[in-house]
């Protein structure tokens, strides 16, 4: 692979990714190595549905019901509930206290994970203020086949491949999930 970029390479497992130095932006570019065989224990076949919302374009919000809700500006994450026997994960988000939210916005959303097959996270950048755990950074699916990239996305759509949704925070903190439904809840 050739590139105007100059940078240096780092080894993420499945990826090679270069970041390059010469441009501000930090442009990353990512090469696929072969990957590795799937443990099929933590990969079954999930073809999430996602029953009363959809990912937006944007990669930060959800519709529910023709009404966009801003999980980066909007709300502030602050809880997982994980049951493991009842393979059921809840993340839940409240609404934040700035000023220049819509006041009309419910005060409690949250997404859960029905049947849950892999439920995965990445530890924070202890570097970075608390308050960045609060906000999330992008959420959308990836392909199964790449199941160590626990921060990367392709699509904000379901699809009939069994693909991972990944949700990234502003912190560093990401989570990945692998279940059969996943519903959103208002109030």
């Amino acid at each position: 692979m050739t590139s105007r970029c100059k940078g240096r390479w780092e080894d993420r497992g499945i990826f090679n990714v270069l970041t390059c130095t010469k441009h501000t932006s930090k442009l990353q570019l990512i090469a696929v190595k072969t990957p590795p065989p799937l443990n099929s224990a933590l990969c079954n076949k999930t073809n999430m549905k996602l029953e009363n919302y959809s990912i937006t374009s944007d990669f930060i919000s959800i519709e529910v019901d023709g009404k966009v809700f801003n999980l980066h500006d909007d709300y502030n994450f602050m809880k997982i509930l994980y049951d493991v026997a009842a393979q059921k994960l809840t993340l839940r988000w409240v609404k934040s206290k700035r000023d220049r939210v819509p006041q009309d916005l419910p005060e409690n959303l949250m997404l859960e994970f029905t049947d849950v097959s892999l439920f995965k996270c990445k530890e924070r950048d202890p570097e970075q203020p608390l308050s960045e755990d609060y906000c999330l950074g992008s959420l959308g699916f990836i392909s199964k086949e790449l199941i160590s990239e626990i921060e990367g996305f392709s699509t904000n759509e379901e699809s009939d491949n069994d693909d991972h949704m990944n949700l990234s925070f502003m912190s560093g903190f990401a989570i990945k999930i692998a279940a059969k439904n996943s519903r959103c809840m208002l109030n």
